[in-house]
């Protein structure tokens, strides 16, 4: 029966839920906002099924996974299409290989906002449905029954790309024991997840900042944690509500500083056993932030794509998609740190949640752990120290 001791220990992937024939395992969220599974051992029938489809328990976070692996290449890629280029968070990659999954009768699997603009992961068959799978989403997503789905599917014999963080990808490879000739799996080079529960009470918090329309509290319209309206680099978070709009840059925003500065990341980022692709995911996307020192005069500024091309598979649905990407191949790239150094514990992450369960809103106990804290620069000091020391071992592995 799974049973969550360390919190470090769990990513929420929920696989042991989804296994669960009896569905005795409920997911409920602790003090900071996170989603954690919980089992009821008066209706466990002992199958261990559950523990079986962990990631945490599998090869893949028990060491066996050879983290020396790199990529069989690496491409500079962007969408065609400006007007999908500028929707995307980058490059529009995604969008691309998952119009080829769906004109081959297949389904897509991605993060979605839902009615109440929590994030979930959800399934489209068609290519008009896919605007609300692009795009990063900052908060962690509930996969809710997807991986049922998605193997349903591939037991059927239909294509299915599914796209997640790196431990939903490891999950999912774990809950489904074997690969599929049709199965695509896609993640991203991931900063950490933010607490769904904090996510919520910031939504709420900008609502109330729009007062009352008639007596009742405005609607949100839309929500982009990546809007590109002055730029790539210079992103936003804009939510679109009834009665106005935020729209704040990331050095701005409350919500982007908590994030970039990981005062509410789920505790098991910072010990993340997925790193060095150790997903096994076909394709690996991330912003090209160093794009015009690889490729010169390139950079536009409207988004570009590194990919990753990790498997033969992920090669193959590369090739069929070229016909709706610009893709320049790169060598000699400098890999970053983040691709194999989980997420660094930030002090602050105590000032922080102090306050918001005091009932602070979350943009007061962001100012309150971020401009007067005595580790920022500690932090940001240990951070560059930690990188160096990663860059010589690096260097001296390799010899």
């Amino acid at each position: 029966m799974i049973d969550v001791q360390d919190p470090r220990r769990c990513c929420a992937c929920l696989a042991c839920v989804q296994v669960c024939p009896v569905s005795c395992i409920a997911v409920k969220r602790d003090e900071e906002g996170f989603p954690y599974p919980e089992a009821d051992a008066g209706g466990c029938i002992g199958c261990g099924l559950c523990e079986k489809v962990c990631p945490y328990l599998s090869s893949v976070s028990s060491g066996e996974w050879d983290r020396s692996r790199r990529p069989l290449q690496l491409w500079a890629v962007w969408n065609k299409d400006e007007e999908l280029r500028k929707e995307s968070s980058s490059g529009g990659v995604f969008s691309a290989l998952a119009e080829k999954v769906l004109a081959k009768g297949g389904q897509v699997f991605g993060a979605a906002f839902n009615e109440d603009w929590q994030v979930c992961h959800r399934a489209v068959d068609n290519a008009r449905d896919l605007a609300a799978l692009r795009s990063s989403k900052y908060v962690q997503s509930d996969t809710g029954h997807t991986f049922s789905e998605a193997k349903a599917l591939l037991e059927e014999g239909r294509p299915v790309l599914y796209s997640g963080t790196p431990c939903q990808i490891a999950g999912l490879r774990s809950f489904l024991h074997q690969d599929y000739p049709h199965l695509y799996l896609v993640d991203f080079v991931c900063h950490g997840v933010p607490s769904p529960g904090v996510w919520d009470s910031y939504r709420e918090e900008v609502r109330g900042s729009f007062g009352r329309v008639g007596g009742a509290m405005v609607e949100v319209h839309s929500v982009s944690f990546r809007d590109k309206g002055k730029g790539w680099r210079n992103y936003s978070l804009r939510i679109g509500t009834s009665a106005g709009t935020l729209a704040e840059t990331r050095k701005e925003n409350a919500w982007l500083q908590g994030f970039l500065n990981d005062l509410f990341l789920r505790p098991s980022c910072t010990v993340c056993p997925f790193k060095a692709f150790a997903s096994r995911s076909d394709l690996t996307l991330s912003d090209f932030w160093t794009l015009g020192k690889y490729l010169k005069g390139r950079d536009d500024d409207k988004g570009a794509s590194l990919l990753y091309v990790n498997t033969e598979k992920g090669r193959k649905i590369l090739e069929e998609s070229a016909d709706l990407l610009d893709r320049t191949e790169v060598e000699k790239y400098k890999y970053p740190l983040v691709l194999f150094s989980p997420a660094s514990y930030n002090p602050a992450q105590k000032i922080f949640y102090s306050h918001w369960h005091s009932g602070v809103s979350v943009s007061d106990s962001v100012k309150a752990a971020l401009p007067r804290n005595p580790y920022r620069k500690k932090w940001r000091r240990f951070k560059q120290r930690l990188r160096q020391a990663f860059m010589r071992r690096e260097k001296y592995r390799k010899g």
